[in-house]
């Protein structure tokens, strides 16, 4: 019987740490009943990409609750509709929200490939003047007022000698707030201030908080100042000859010869802050195209297979994701969708036999009726060669009976909707968009040209290359 009470207390001891390890957010707002809201990671300053945590649909009464486990005070994003709300959350807490009025997403927001949503800071019913959310709103907003006034000021050559006068009365009014996400917030915005403002000691004040706080990529304060400070810092720095940069990717131990440079500058001395700037580097340059797209892959590989720190092998993964999901000679991402008879569609359902034409399309437009036309009719020539796979939108359900004259019976129709994340891992800005895989699964076609553009070339093209190889 002791035994039995012991093991019992034991029990209910783990279930009450494990519910305080929880975070929740919750609330109740009958506006919003049966709305989908989603709840994202937002802590990958360097892309910019929020990675789904959750989602769920509000009742029809407004209740809605999400409950997670985070191991450290992380920034996240809730998507409401045609809000994003921006707040951190912390370990263990719980969060009432208090949600903005009403705005809802239009078929023509969803179909508009600029669409932006409208960033607003998360409001909470149970926050208190020292919580943390509470503390990032007030002193953001008395910082944009110093900036926004002696910005101004210096653009006019006006004086600016009481501006350490105000910085200074900016930190005292914050210093009691004891939490140490603030204050690294705090001390990374106070030296962006003095960075963008061009005062005398920005230069020490930012070597400081580099060499002296280890790197933390949750913390938007410190994010700000980094990706200021380190914008295309191969080219801007002292910090490596950038003429070398090129000939050390190609090496194979390229990690270690641009360690070595970066060596020379002893100006920063943390070895995980060099491998954040080389992932701040390699993100940027992938995109100026000015050195080779597979040796930059190669060395964030290197940086995350090496790194003793689980945040950044996080951020190199997702930064790889990110910079490959629809490039040409990589594979994209694998979907698992299901088709009106209820079978499970995936890319993967061909590999090593067909090519894989993947559309994104709706039923929105007459043009992509076209397109699907010709695609028809070009499909009977090259059937044994590729087979194609078609996404409409949730919304698009309805209509497809009517397109059936154009839908080949051989072709897989399945929807989008249920797998919220799919039009972002594919980076669809517009309809219709097309991909072309080939038979082992890796994109050959990064948009491919259109079926009016001369696709069937393309194909026929990427077929003979194929064969030629199989006949050597």
């Amino acid at each position: 019987m002791r035994g039995y009470l012991i093991i019992s207390i034991l029990f209910l001891f783990s279930i009450t740490v494990s519910a305080s390890d929880t975070t929740k957010v919750f609330g109740v707002d009958k506006r919003y009943a049966g709305v989908t809201f989603y709840l994202n990671d937002a802590s990958d300053a360097i892309s910019g990409r929020e990675i789904k945590v959750k989602q769920l649909v509000v009742d029809s009464v407004g209740r809605f609750e999400f409950a997670f486990k985070i191991n450290r005070t992380t920034p996240m994003r809730i998507v409401v509709d045609n809000y994003k709300l921006r707040f951190v959350a912390e370990p263990g807490k719980e969060y009432e929200l208090l949600l903005p009025p009403v705005k809802e997403r239009t078929v023509l927001d969803e179909l508009n490939p600029y669409f932006q949503y409208t960033v607003i800071p998360a409001r909470f019913s149970n926050a208190t003047k020292k919580d943390l959310n509470t503390a990032l709103l007030g002193f953001d907003i008395d910082y944009m007022r110093i900036y926004s006034e002696y910005s101004v000021k210096i653009f006019r050559n006006m004086n600016i000698g009481d501006l350490p006068n105000k910085i200074d009365s900016l930190e005292l009014k914050y210093s009691e707030i004891n939490n140490s996400y603030f204050k690294l917030y705090l001390n990374s915005k106070i030296t962006l201030l003095n960075y963008k403002l061009k005062q005398s000691k920005y230069r020490e004040k930012a070597f400081n908080l580099f060499n002296s706080n280890k790197p933390d990529i949750y913390n938007e304060g410190y994010m700000a100042i980094f990706n200021e400070y380190f914008n295309e810092y191969f080219r801007n720095s002292r910090m490596i000859d950038r003429k070398n940069i090129g000939k050390i990717l190609e090496r194979d131990d390229a990690l270690d010869g641009i360690v070595i440079e970066m060596d020379k500058v002893k100006r920063f001395k943390n070895r995980e802050l060099k491998n954040l700037i080389l992932v701040k580097q390699i993100y940027d340059e992938s995109y100026q195209r000015l050195y080779a797209f597979p040796d930059l892959i190669k060395l964030l590989q290197s940086i995350e297979k090496r790194t003793q720190e689980a945040n950044c092998k996080q951020l190199c993964s997702s930064i790889y994701e990110q910079l490959t999901r629809v490039k040409h000679g990589y594979k994209p991402y694998k979907f698992k969708l299901t088709n009106e008879s209820g079978k499970e569609v995936t890319p993967d359902m061909y590999k090593g036999r067909y090519f894989v034409l993947i559309g994104f399309c709706n039923t929105y437009k007459g043009e992509i009726y076209n397109e699907l036309k010709l695609l028809d009719m070009m499909y009977s020539k090259y059937a044994r060669s590729f087979k194609v796979i078609l996404v409409f939108r949730g919304e698009d359900r309805g209509q497809i009976r009517e397109w059936g004259d154009v839908l080949n019976q051989n072709w897989q129709i399945v929807y989008s909707d249920e797998d919220p994340e799919l039009l972002e891992k594919y980076n669809v800005k517009s309809y219709p968009t097309f991909y072309l895989l080939n038979r082992e699964g890796v994109m050959i076609k990064s948009p491919t040209r259109l079926m009016s553009e001369g696709f069937e070339g393309d194909l026929r093209s990427s077929l003979g290359r194929t064969s030629r190889r199989r006949r050597r």
